[in-house]
This record gives structure tokens, C-alpha cells and sequence, in this order.
């Protein structure tokens, strides 16, 4: 099959997936509601900033609040260049998003930015996997944040469901090579965590 057939056919299976699963708006309240409430662009955001707030201040033991720590700075780092990634990928692959192309039901305002790759589901998932180093239980749960929050999108007919899968693959990418540089180059993470610690920060 060559390149062109296989993206037309993954578009195809985007504009069939959402369509199907679109007509379920509106027919569960409760679902809807759930939906609206993990799509926003606060609770999940809230919920990871409380987490990695609590990995950076919440152990005594100075060696494992050390590596919790460096696990922070891999997210934060890790976030910052999913961003950019995506922002460089809009640039020469321009999706529309699904509710230009089709006739949904929005459960979330209308982003005027492109569709691919989704920008929450990438930084969500680099943050998930950075936390993942630190604390394989808060991991688990940060990587199901980040499904919902992914999922949510495509149910409320903003992302199709490869931008999503692009968005994950594209976090995770960046946050596993950021952590591969720090344990080649541990130096500049562990200058910031002493330069924190000198203001009672850390």
C-alpha cells in the first residue's frame, strides 16, 4: 500500500469513528456531563500540577526527593518541547478539525488552531510518562489522566483519534529522550534542584 493510500485510509477511519461515536451526545446526560468536565483546559491540567507539586516537596528522604525531583524537571522540559513540537508540525501539516469537515455535537468550545497532533494529549502524556520514572502507582493514574483526556476530546468532536494517538506517541517520545540527556548530562537538572534548595525551594 503506498503512503498516500494509507493516510486516505486512516482519514476515512477518523471522519467514520467520530461520526459513529458523536451521534452518542446528548443521549446520556451523564456521560456528557463527565465528558465536559474532563475535556476543560483546568481539572486534568489542575490535577498534574498538584502532582507534580508534590513529587517536587513531599519526601524527607534526601536521595528519593532527588530523583521525584529531577522527574519535574524532565516534565516541565518535556512539556515545553511537545509544545513546540506540535506547534512546528501544525505549521506544514494543517488538519482541520472534525466539526469543520462535519456536522457534530460540541461538548467543548471550537479551537481555531489545527487538529494534528493534539497538543493536550502530547503534553499530557509527556508529563504521565515523566512521572512514570519517579513513581510507577502516580504514573499509572497520570497515564489514564491522559487517556481521558484524549478520549474526552475525540467524544466532544474537537481531535479525530490520530491526532491523538500522534499527540501520545509524540509526549512520550520527547519525555523518554529528555530522560536519556539527563542521565547522560545530569548536571544541568542537579544545578537547578541545589540552585532551588539555596532558597528553600526544593
Amino acid at each position: 500500500m503506498e503512503f498516500m493510500d494509507t493516510i486516505n485510509l486512516i482519514i476515512n477511519l477518523d471522519n467514520s469513528f467520530i461520526s459513529w461515536l458523536n451521534q452518542w451526545v446528548g443521549d446520556f446526560f451523564v456521560l456528557d456531563f463527565i465528558v465536559r468536565l474532563l475535556v476543560s483546559d483546568y481539572l486534568i491540567p489542575v490535577i498534574f500540577s498538584l502532582i507534580l507539586f508534590a513529587l517536587w516537596f513531599w519526601d524527607i528522604k534526601i536521595k528519593t526527593r532527588t530523583k521525584k525531583q529531577l522527574a519535574v524537571l524532565q516534565a516541565i522540559a518535556a512539556l515545553s518541547l511537545s509544545n513546540l513540537t506540535v506547534f512546528i508540525l501544525s505549521i506544514y501539516v494543517i488538519r482541520m478539525r472534525p466539526f469543520i469537515s462535519q456536522e457534530l455535537d460540541l461538548l467543548f468550545y471550537q479551537p481555531s488552531d489545527p487538529s494534528f497532533p493534539s497538543n493536550p494529549t502530547a503534553t499530557a502524556f509527556a508529563i504521565a510518562h515523566s512521572i512514570n520514572i519517579a513513581n510507577k502507582k502516580l504514573g499509572t493514574f497520570a497515564y489514564i489522566l491522559s487517556s481521558l483526556w484524549g478520549l474526552s476530546r475525540l467524544f466532544a468532536g474537537v481531535n479525530y483519534l490520530s491526532d491523538i494517538v500522534a499527540g501520545a506517541i509524540i509526549g512520550i517520545l520527547i519525555s523518554h529522550f529528555l530522560y536519556l540527556i539527563f542521565q547522560k548530562i545530569p548536571i544541568i537538572p542537579f544545578l537547578f534542584i541545589r540552585f532551588a534548595r539555596f532558597f528553600h525551594l526544593g
